[in-house]
């Protein structure tokens, strides 16, 4: 038999119960109130925010009407904005949205659902002149303002802020008809249309009509929005196997980017140990990008995945290094790292031991890489690279990097031989892009010639100003760009270069017509290839590169140098005459300002005589002797002595002579 126990009653007082009726009478008793005068009460409120922002902004933002629908849901009628001077930058002709009555009771504003009809964003600028720039500049006056000096930034609740601010924001539902964005930017029209966007359960999918200059194309955009989560994913591409190609970039600045898909998910954990974490997946496959700048031809760089972790602190953001960023068949996992304080620091790391060498050329984005298209190799290769800087500390800055190989073979090159050096071949040299003249490097050529003919002073003095280690190293020198990066930090502009005498002869021979901002990555495979893999000689790369080396206007080689200085052959060169050679390397049009009206070496150039003789000597290139009997003296003979500038044209404090980086180096 069961024995069924009963909780005993705590009693409640008389009183207790009436205070309680009180309370719940109170409550409801304005609750009943505001329900009787919510519309004035509101009207009110709108009222004073409107005429608050339109004084604050200089602008002219009006409600035509609204309408309460029960107890949480609120229309508004013919919303406009238009700044006091300019086109309107926005119109609504109805939104209706419902609160949730729970969430406002413990004072967070949140949209249980909200509709939105006939939407019109029109952005248009004339010269200098918008109708939308008015508002981030008062937003940042405000900011401006009220911001505390030297207040230090906490990432992680910023960031942790910022997210919540956008998810919490996201309604249960949105139904939007009929969104129309149009921009008229200096005559450069485009525009977007959305007859209908839903999102439902978190899902959504609509068609975007695109217009560029009255052409249209379809793109479809579609993901999952997922508040409580924190998460969001989208997809968008072009119908009809079109590309999505972004607008106005082209017209504004000549540049073309289109792509096929574009993939983005993000997902932000809360904060624990003061530390967020946000991660997702991204994807963009066939990006296509078209800028002279870039490259001559369309630059496609097929399929490329990040899947990123990002660690923001109270004082950094971090990308953990088991993010992993996958570009056709090459994956990597690096680290970097920004510190704010105590001062700024940046950190690079990345260490790819191994990966197929011919699955890394074939990767390389096409139209980027002339010369290496369909080169094919085998065997593996291995990246290593560690950058650390301190910006109050550049001094102490480090810098390491290493590209390795294993059973590492060239089975055939690609477009270009990469070994064409080691017999005559046909130099254009280039000016601006524009070749200026073609001319054999072999015997044909009468300027030509070969190193044992040039004088030792002349190559010596040239290598100890440009590269001091070219027979030593495979290309480059870790150090002179490690100095070359500290230089420009400390001086805040690129004031100095890390080229060896190999990167510039590639540059030369190889790549003098393109001139484009990514050359450089191009020219370092290309020196790696031919130091690292035997493809030419380092005897023969310099004597390569001293019968190209441009000496003055138009003139090449270090024979037709010593032709248009001193009118006579670089055989019969003097240590003096070299050493002037090699001071005009670095610039061979500045000659006219080393020289005086008369001819004579100007004083500020002694100065490099003694630096250059001091190296030369340290390292027994010339004897002491020929030290004691330096002057920074030479006699103009040639064709220079009738182009150099009268002393009255140049202004004294326009003379500054740069050593080269060799020349730096302690």
């Amino acid at each position: 038999m069961r024995i069924k126990l009963q909780k005993p009653k705590i009693p409640i007082s008389p009183k207790l119960k009436k205070a309680a009726l009180i309370v719940l009478v109170i409550f409801f008793g304005f609750l009943a109130l505001a329900m009787i005068f919510r519309h004035s009460l509101m009207e009110r409120f709108i009222n004073r925010r409107i005429h608050r922002f339109n004084q604050h902004y200089q602008a002219r933002l009006a409600v035509g009407s609204f309408a309460f629908d029960g107890i949480s849901g609120i229309s508004f009628n013919n919303i406009s904005l238009k700044p006091a001077k300019g086109d309107s930058l926005m119109k609504i002709g109805h939104l209706h949205a419902h609160i949730k009555i729970w969430k406002l009771l413990r004072l967070r504003l949140t949209l249980g659902n909200l509709e939105v009809k006939d939407v019109w964003f029109n952005f248009v600028r004339h010269d200098s002149t918008t109708n939308y720039m008015f508002l981030p500049d008062a937003r940042k006056k405000t900011t401006d303002t009220l911001a505390e000096p030297n207040q230090p930034v906490d990432y992680a609740d910023r960031a942790d802020r910022l997210l919540s601010a956008m998810f919490n924001q996201i309604p249960s539902s949105i139904t939007i008809n009929n969104l129309r964005l149009e921009a008229n930017l200096n005559s450069n029209r485009f525009g977007f249309y959305m007859k209908q966007l839903t999102i439902s359960d978190h899902l959504f999918q609509t068609l975007i009509l695109e217009t560029d200059n009255g052409k249209v194309t379809p793109w479809v955009l579609q993901g999952n929005l997922d508040a409580g989560n924190r998460s969001a994913r989208f997809k968008l591409f072009a119908r009809n196997n079109q590309q999505v190609v972004l607008p106005y970039i082209d017209q504004r600045w000549d540049t073309r980017i289109a792509f096929d898909t574009l993939h983005f998910s993000l997902a932000g954990t809360g904060i624990a140990d003061n530390v967020l974490t946000v991660s997702g997946i991204s994807s963009l496959s066939n990006l296509v990008i078209n800028q002279p700048r870039i490259s001559s031809e369309d630059v496609i760089f097929g399929h490329g995945l990040a899947d990123y972790h990002v660690n923001i602190g109270p004082d950094y953001i971090e990308l953990d290094s088991v993010s992993r960023f996958i570009f056709n068949k090459i994956e990597i996992n690096p680290y970097l790292l920004y510190r704010a304080e105590p001062s700024k620091q940046i950190t690079i790391i990345l260490n790819k031991p191994h990966f197929d060498a011919n699955d890394f050329f074939e990767s390389l984005p096409k139209g980027l890489f002339y010369n290496l298209e369909g080169i094919k190799t085998s065997g593996d290769l291995g990246f290593h690279l560690k950058f650390r800087v301190d910006l109050a500390l550049p001094d102490e800055l480090v810098f390491s990097s290493s590209l390795e190989k294993q059973h590492f073979r060239i089975l055939s090159f690609g477009k270009t031989n990469l070994s064409k050096m080691n017999e005559p071949f046909i130099y254009t040299a280039y000016e601006k892009s524009v070749p200026v003249r073609t001319f054999e490097i072999g015997p044909s050529n009468p300027n030509f010639r070969t190193l044992d003919v040039i004088p030792a002073y002349l190559k010596d003095a040239i290598m100890t100003s440009e590269d001091g280690q070219f027979f030593n190293h495979h290309g480059f020198l870790s150090d002179a760009f490690r100095q070359s990066i500290i230089t420009n930090l400390k001086e805040r502009r690129f004031a100095r270069g890390g080229s060896t005498i190999s990167m510039q002869l590639v540059k030369n021979v190889f790549l003098n017509r393109n001139k484009t901002i990514t050359r450089k990555l191009e020219e370092v495979l290309i020196v790696w290839l031919i130091e690292n893999n035997g493809l030419s000689t380092k005897e023969r790369m310099y004597e390569v590169y001293l019968n190209i080396l441009e000496m003055g206007p138009k003139i090449y080689g270090v024979n037709e140098g010593a032709q248009f200085y001193f009118g006579k052959d670089v055989s019969k060169l003097s240590l003096a005459e070299a050493i002037y050679m090699a001071s005009i390397v670095p610039h061979p049009k500045w000659f006219r300002y080393s020289f005086d009206q008369d001819g004579r070496l100007r004083e500020f150039l002694a100065s490099y005589y003694k630096l250059m003789s001091e190296k030369m000597l340290h390292k027994e290139l010339i004897a002491q002797e020929d030290f004691d009997g330096l002057l920074p003296q030479v006699e103009l003979k040639g064709l220079a002595k009738s182009l150099v500038l009268p002393a009255d044209s140049i202004p004294p404090d326009s003379l500054k002579f740069e050593y080269p980086v060799e020349m730096q180096l302690p």
